[in-house]
């Protein structure tokens, strides 16, 4: 349960401290989500003559009322194996930032960004970036566990 207080980001939503995951290596992909309303899948695709990239797709189920009309926001975006390890806050990655980078960071409070992909502070991201911190917002929080950072690791292997 998330505790009254949070001292995270304003940009963070706190229910993405109750997300679990659910990492198959048989299949290669990683499954974080906090509830059938709100997912995040990881998975290697081969693109961009032929590297590896990583399809990162999240997806989030809105209730709205009065009308209680299931509504979703989402998208799906490509990350290389540094932008994926940085989001992640995996060791080994090289964070050149460069200064759009470095702003959107700055602006934010974040230890680093990536426009249209995340924004990291700390264990806190949000794909593709900063948001509101509310619900019915577009962008998806997560709390970046060890567990997670292992799973990234073993997917980008």
């Amino acid at each position: 349960m998330t505790s009254a207080r949070f001292d995270g980001p304003q940009w963070f939503n706190p229910k993405g401290r109750e997300i679990k995951i659910s990492y198959k290596p048989a299949a290669n992909f990683l499954l974080i989500g906090n509830s059938k309303n709100t997912r995040l899948t990881v998975k290697p695709e081969e693109r961009f003559k032929n590297k590896v990239a990583f399809g990162v797709s999240w997806h989030i189920h809105i209730k709205k009322h009065p009308r209680h009309l299931r509504e979703w926001v989402g998208g799906n975006r490509y990350f290389s194996r540094n932008e994926l390890f940085s989001a992640f806050g995996v060791p080994g990655a090289v964070t050149a930032i460069d200064t759009d980078h470095h702003t959107l960071a700055r602006m934010n409070g974040a230890d680093v960004a990536c426009p249209g992909l995340f924004i990291r502070q700390g264990n806190y991201l949000n794909i593709p970036g900063p948001s509101s911190g509310f619900a019915f917002d577009t962008a998806m929080s997560i709390e970046v566990t060890d567990e997670i950072r292992d799973a990234i690791r073993k997917i980008a292997a």
